[in-house]
């Protein structure tokens, strides 16, 4: 495994124990977005007898809140992560431990693949390759389901400016970790992905760095507020969203 792979399943691998925790309602903030992300990740989804893949399944909140459909579906996961994945509910012979384009399920194609909070800890080589493997291992009208930190947003401007004087963050957090992460220009990335269609957006995270810590439930409902007021206007929803979400279609 690369350095940057290594840095990040040894994070990963230290705080399993306690990251149900982490996005629990003891934690208002983070809650709120993790919540926010998964509710428009599985929006208006259709899995009865699908095959689904959750790239960076971790401890499997994706499939516990699937499971409460009551329907018959497929799920295969793959982390780099072993404790996250020993933290989770997912059948263990069909939860691969690695990059997602190492995995050897050589004659699945899946109906949907989701990859949520999970890119941004990918080299730009890693991410390319896990592209590509998604294309590949795509049914026809299968759909991506990908999140991406948002790299014109407020918020990504403050946390670099205070990152570099990461001493200030918990070191619980991953923003304060020395492994790289990226982000993610989204007309770019529409325009540039000719092998997809992208058929829904949702901006996600409406909440500024520093300040949601202060006045978090404050912070939390001015999101709300933006959100509604300016659901029409990508513009300005671009520069209050820490992240964006989108479901793409594979192209015949």
């Amino acid at each position: 495994m690369s350095e940057q792979v290594n840095k990040v399943a040894y994070f990963f691998d230290s705080i399993a124990n306690q990251y149900a925790q982490k996005y629990g309602k003891t934690n208002i903030l983070t809650e709120y977005f993790f919540q926010q992300r998964l509710q428009a990740a599985i929006e208006g989804i259709d899995i009865r007898g699908k095959k689904i893949l959750d790239i960076g399944a971790g401890t499997g909140p994706l499939y516990d809140v699937l499971k409460l459909q009551n329907l018959d579906f497929e799920y295969f996961a793959c982390d780099i992560s072993q404790n996250m994945k020993a933290q989770s509910n997912i059948a263990a012979d069909k939860y691969h431990i690695g990059q997602a384009f190492e995995i050897n399920w050589s004659d699945t194609t899946f109906d949907y693949v989701f990859v949520l909070g999970v890119n941004t800890y990918m080299t730009q080589t890693d991410w390319n390759k896990t592209l590509d493997f998604i294309h590949q291992r795509l049914s026809p009208n299968g759909n991506a389901v990908i999140s991406f930190t948002n790299e014109h947003s407020v918020d990504i401007k403050i946390r670099r400016f205070f990152n570099r004087f990461n001493f200030i963050w918990n070191k619980k957090n991953a923003i304060a970790q020395s492994f790289d992460f990226q982000t993610f220009d989204y007309q770019q990335f529409v325009n540039q992905n000719t092998r997809f269609v992208a058929k829904k957006t949702f901006w996600l995270n409406q909440t500024l760095s520093g300040i949601n810590r202060i006045v978090p439930k404050m912070s939390i409902r001015l999101g709300h507020f933006l959100l509604q007021q300016f659901k029409n206007n990508s513009t300005i929803l671009e520069k209050c969203s820490s992240d964006f979400l989108l479901v793409f279609e594979k192209k015949s």
